[in-house]
């Protein structure tokens, strides 16, 4: 065959130009692929790694519930060495790899729904060890790219069995506190200095009425409840418990979230932690009602149950920081000792119970012609003082004041009280007197007005008088009282008086036998009006043994009687009494002989016992113990 050479030259020059470009293109792009390739394998690789190093588990799982991938964390949280181990030992997720296979399905259901998922928590077993641990699941629903429908799953885990287990402890925890009547507590002090709550109990949030959902108590709104009065004395003692790393206790008033007034007292026990830091496990108590309890027990032992007023021993407390401010203040103050002319007349004449209307109506005149700060108490029957305070520095002047205010009350008292149906005029006695700093004692107060009080009787009543200094404390009716006691026991003057003791709920549970003596003059006198006297004179043995003995007879007496036989009787004992050697050979001598039972019976003894030989008063005391 010939060709045209030409021409075939021609066609080669056209071929070949365009087979030139052919190959170029095809190496560009072949370049290009292969480029790509190598991306794709780069990034393969880059990605295959980065989840290779991941401290969280990662997996792909099939829809059905097979282990498809996993890395090497996965494999260790199974208790595997290598992916291949774990791969090789799953062959189903739900039935193998979950505490309960339900919660597969719950997941599964979930991303059907969502398409991902956040922090899924279930408890599986450790593959290989087969120990249950608790997980927290991220994954996601992948599909496929070109038919559009579910692949598989893929997605990280990773291990919370100490979160868990520290919230099922608190869980236990707030069960248990749920049923402590009062609120548990951690408070903590930061080494920063700021404070929180780390820990509240359910009951810690009851006591306080307080609704809110947030984790932490909100101490900052916690200390606006507090009352005013009180929030300086709960930071003190606070403090005082951080720098000594002792018992913080403190009782202090809240009003609660809910609006009721309520007493707390908080008890807790710091402990140093590190860089400082200092925290209180403690308790929360409402103490509101053993508040009302020792206001009861309080009004019981130093409010006068008739008139409501301050009784003698409130009276004696007051007087006593009064002297004590007078010394602070260098100024005055007074005492009107007040006692109503014939009121045992009128007693005899219309009985207690008009008696003790009268006195009441007396105490409520007495405490209006007075100001707030000053003090009206009954002493024991009809018997008042009123304590003026802050009267100035000149004692002249404070005299001046004393007098205008004992004129008051004499021209009140004598206008006369409506009693029922019967009108009835009353005048009284009144001892008065002056003092400032420099005043012996509570005890030299009350005698000196009473020596004015006896002074104003004698000379005829319904006036008053201030007590002078040298003025004689036997004089008058005070020497006339040394006489007649000698003759009082013989002509069975003295008797005993009997002052109800009651517990909380108002029964009665016993009394305090109390001597009184009817003075055929001065009516009935109280132990205050003679006893002194009759230490002095070496006659109080003798009253004592008297009270003693008729206590036991009556104590005996209720004893025989089912009513009365739990009544508990209690006497008061001197310490010329107590001292003397055969108080307690005659004290089991009156037990045996009257068959009491000797817990029955109650010795009160006064501080003056004490002080004057403390070491003997508690031998004898022992003493009188192995008597029952």
């Amino acid at each position: 065959m010939a060709f045209d050479i030409a021409s075939l030259a021609g066609v080669n020059g056209l071929l070949a130009g365009t087979s030139v470009l052919a190959v170029s293109a095809s190496i560009w792009l072949f370049a290009r692929y292969r480029l790509a390739q190598m991306t794709a394998k780069r990034v393969s690789f880059d990605l295959s790694e980065a989840i290779e190093s991941l401290g969280e588990g990662f997996y792909r799982s099939s829809l059905d519930g097979k282990m498809l991938f996993a890395n090497t964390a996965l494999a260790k949280l199974n208790g595997y060495e290598t992916p291949r181990q774990l791969l090789d030992g799953v062959k189903d997720i739900a039935t193998e790899w979950y505490v309960d296979p339900q919660r597969r399905n719950e997941f599964r259901a979930a991303l059907e729904s969502r398409g991902k998922i956040v922090d899924f928590t279930s408890q599986i077993y450790r593959h290989k060890a087969r120990d249950p641990i608790w997980i927290t699941e991220n994954a996601r629903m992948v599909f496929d790219q070109k038919t559009g429908k579910p692949s598989h799953y893929e997605g990280t885990v990773r291990e919370t069995t100490d979160i868990m287990i520290r919230m099922q402890e608190k869980e236990r925890l707030l069960k248990l506190t749920s049923h402590v009547p009062g609120g548990l507590f951690q408070l903590e002090r930061k080494s920063c200095g700021d404070f929180e709550v780390v820990f509240s109990s359910p009951g810690f949030r009851e006591l306080l009425d307080n609704k809110e959902n947030e984790e932490k108590f909100n101490l900052k709104r916690f200390l606006t409840i507090i009352h005013p009065d009180d929030i300086v004395g709960y930071h003190a003692s606070l403090k005082a418990s951080r720098k000594l790393m002792k018992l913080w206790m403190h009782e202090f008033r809240v009003v609660t979230d809910g609006g009721k007034a309520k007493w707390m007292k908080v008890q807790a026990t710091p402990e140093m932690h590190d860089n400082g830091r200092i925290i209180w496990h403690g308790y929360l108590q409402d103490v509101t009602g053993s508040k009302a309890d020792e206001a009861q027990i309080r009004s019981l032992a130093y409010i006068d149950t008739l008139t409501q007023l301050p009784n003698r021993r409130l009276l004696l407390d007051r007087l006593q920081q009064t002297i004590s401010g007078c010394a602070r203040r260098n100024e005055c103050a007074a005492v009107l000792f007040i006692d109503i002319d014939n009121f045992k007349l009128l007693n005899d004449t219309h009985g207690h119970g008009t008696g003790d209307l009268l006195l009441v109506e007396v105490s409520r005149r007495l405490k209006k012609l007075v100001r707030r700060n000053d003090t009206v108490a009954r002493l024991a029957g009809d018997e008042f003082v009123v304590l003026l305070e802050g009267l100035g520095r000149d004692k002249s002047s404070a005299n001046q004041k004393v007098a205008l205010v004992s004129e008051k009350i004499l021209a009140s008292l004598g206008k006369g009280f409506e009693i029922g149906k019967m009108v009835t005029p009353v005048s009284a006695s009144i001892g008065a007197i002056s003092f400032d700093g420099n005043a012996k004692s509570v005890d030299h107060v009350l005698k000196d007005a009473d020596t004015a009080m006896y002074e104003v009787k004698r000379s005829g009543r319904n006036a008053y008088r201030i007590f002078e200094q040298g003025q004689d404390i036997q004089s008058g009716n005070g020497l006339m009282i040394a006489d007649d006691l000698k003759q009082a026991l013989k002509k069975k003057q003295l008797a005993l008086r009997l002052q109800p003791q009651v517990d909380r709920d108002g029964r009665i549970i016993g009394a305090e036998a109390l001597i009184r003596w009817n003075h055929p003059s001065l009516g009935m006198l109280t132990p205050d009006k003679f006893m002194g006297l009759a230490e002095q004179r070496g006659q109080a043995q003798e009253i004592g043994q008297f009270v003693l003995e008729n206590a036991i007879k009556l104590l005996a007496s209720w004893q025989g009687a089912p009513l009365t036989a739990g009544l508990k009787l209690a006497v008061n004992i001197s310490a010329q009494q107590f001292f003397n050697d055969a108080f307690l050979r005659e004290i089991r001598a009156l037990i045996v002989r009257h068959k009491i039972l000797a817990s029955h019976l109650t010795l009160e003894l006064t501080e003056q016992v004490l002080s004057k030989d403390r070491e003997n008063a508690v031998k004898s005391m022992e003493r009188l113990k192995t008597t029952g």
